[in-house]
């Protein structure tokens, strides 16, 4: 991911089988670690957490709001003639 960051993650008291999951996404896509207390592992989200229905866009959803888009600009183009 470009522009990426470091991040920092303080462990302070935590028991020594807790773990943590980072997740930092962007446009450009997504990076997933898992941090436990001996290793970090590169992972993915969805072996974690289940997506939200409403956050779950697909590419029928793409395509309609592409869709509407035109939609909308035609109309808006016949209403200024």
């Amino acid at each position: 991911m470009s522009g990426a960051q470091d991040v920092w993650i303080n462990r302070g008291d935590a028991p020594s089988d807790s773990n943590v999951l980072v997740t930092l996404s962007s446009p450009a896509g997504e990076k997933t670690v898992l941090v436990t207390s001996n290793v970090i592992v590169e992972s993915s989200a969805k072996l974690f957490v289940t997506t939200p229905p409403e956050r779950v866009v697909t590419k029928i959803d793409i395509y309609h709001q592409k869709a509407k888009r035109i939609v909308t600009l035609i109309g808006y183009s016949f209403a200024m003639l």
